[in-house]
């Protein structure tokens, strides 16, 4: 048996940080606390890395479909990370590179994927309006 976790976070990039959208952490428990951990580490992860390659995102949106568990201790078997760029100076193939290079500088993605199964794609959005 399975519990399934699924939600949909946004972040833009601002001068001042990322600004994340209203999803309200305070019903979550501690294991879905860890999928919002894993989401914004690895947005802040790639959004680095899309800089640092002189490249830019203006939106994110990622959805999140997690199965856990439900004898103890109640790990999560696999999640699944649908990535959805919007306002991208990037193609898809720097995309996918630097989405890539993201496991090996995200603790949280690492920590995580030691024990459950982790994926996650990438796509770009042509219009903004889809992603806000």
């Amino acid at each position: 048996m399975h519990s399934v976790f699924s939600q949909t976070y946004r972040a833009f990039p601002s001068s001042s940080g990322m600004i994340w959208s209203d999803v309200d952490i305070t019903n979550q428990g501690p294991m879905q606390l860890l999928i919002t951990a894993l989401v914004r580490c690895t947005i802040l992860t790639l959004d680095s890395i899309i800089i640092k390659q002189r490249n830019s995102v203006t939106c994110y949106r990622v959805e999140v479909h997690a199965q856990q568990r439900l004898a103890h201790p109640q790990l999560w078997e696999s999640v699944a990370l649908s990535i959805h760029c919007a306002g991208t100076s990037c193609d898809h193939a720097s995309l996918e590179r630097a989405l890539h290079i993201v496991p090996r500088y995200c603790p949280v993605h690492a920590t995580i994927a030691q024990t459950t199964e982790l994926t996650h794609q990438i796509t770009i959005d042509t219009t903004v309006e889809d992603v806000t």
